[in-house]
Parts: structure tokens; sequence; C-alpha cells
């Protein structure tokens, strides 16, 4: 059976940026062993996280569906390669949720803790990210970076930046999909780590 690997795309342009350096990131992974599955985060609906929704476990049946479906596709998953842009030098809304959202998940109650404690240690986030501000403004976008990353530690998670890359517009427009230097890199890191 081969293993799953989720590419949890962010941005609505479904062919943008982010997500072109994560397919290239995963095209000459060992198909042998692995399968891919795209999550294209706008295509599904999560409310925002409140008190009503907050303190769910993942078997409650008062829950709203499409989050424990969502959700669900991550529970036996090792590998996920997350793909966003940075927007304002700030995460997307839509992942903010997620991250939030994923606390009922990532975080799990333990009685011989006897509090909350990480439940995707097993789990290990692959992180790309673009951003309109070129170089100089990347500082700025670091808060972004930081926050995603914290919130993946947070929950046990393993994590690794495989790309931050600046100077790619406002989304409208696809700027890297004819830089073929830099797709060429993105297919070797991936058939490197996914042998």
């Amino acid at each position: 059976m081969k293993e799953k690997i989720i590419l949890l795309a962010v941005s609505p342009n479904k062919e943008g940026n982010s997500f072109t350096l994560a397919k290239n990131f995963l095209s000459q992974i060992n198909s042998d062993k692995y399968e891919v599955e795209i999550i294209y985060l706008y295509n599904w609906h999560l409310n925002y996280c409140s008190n009503e929704n907050f303190n769910f476990g993942p078997e409650e049946k008062d829950v709203e569906k499409e989050a424990k479906e969502l959700f669900s596709k991550f529970k036996n998953t090792k590998y996920v390669v997350l793909a966003t842009p940075i927007w304002n030098f700030g995460l997307p809304a839509i992942l903010k949720n997620f991250l939030d959202r994923a606390s009922n998940y990532g975080r799990v109650w333990s009685d011989k803790k006897n509090m909350k404690v990480p439940n995707w240690k097993e789990k290990k986030f692959f992180l790309i990210f673009t951003s309109g501000a070129p170089k100089v403004g990347l500082v700025l976008n670091f808060v972004a970076i930081l926050q995603t990353f914290l919130s993946l530690k947070y929950y046990g998670a393993k994590k690794k930046i495989v790309k931050i890359k600046g100077s790619c517009g406002n989304g409208k427009r696809n700027l890297l999909k004819d830089k073929t230097r830099l797709l060429n890199k993105m297919s070797k890191k991936g058939k490197k780590i996914f042998i």
C-alpha cells in the first residue's frame, strides 16, 4: 500500500505561485511508494473557531460534517506539503482558521497527564511560502512564517521549510511557471526526500 502525501494548497489561485512550487516539489517522487492527494483549502467550508466548535473531539456527532471530513484526511497521513502565499505580511485567513481548528486533532486529552498533549508527532510538514514582497520585504513576512511554524510545533508536528520565494506579484499571474531553474531545484529537493 502506498503512503499518502497531502498537498495542502492554500491559495485561491489553483495554479498559482505557491501551488506551482509544491507541484514541482512532488513531481519526481517515487510513485511506487507514494501517492499525492491535493486538498485545495478554499474548496472546504470550515466555520471559524468559536466556543461552540473549539472543544469537539473527532468522534463527537455535533461537529459540522465538513470539518470532520477534512481533518479525517490527515488522521493517517504522515507527510503534508503546505503551500501558501503570504498576504500583507500575514497568513491568509483560511489557513489561520485551519490551524485554529486543527487544535482539536493536533492536541488530544491524555488521562495519564490530565491535560491535552501534542498528537501530530508522527507528521512531517514541508512548508512552501510565496510572497509578492521583494527580498527586502521578506523580513516582515517572518511573523507569518513563525506563526505557522509555532502552531505546528504546538501540535507536535515536525516541520521543514522547503522554500520561501518573494517577488511573486499579487497572485493574479503565475510568475514562477516559467522559472525552469527554480522548478528543477524544487523537483530535485522532493525527489531526494521521497525516494
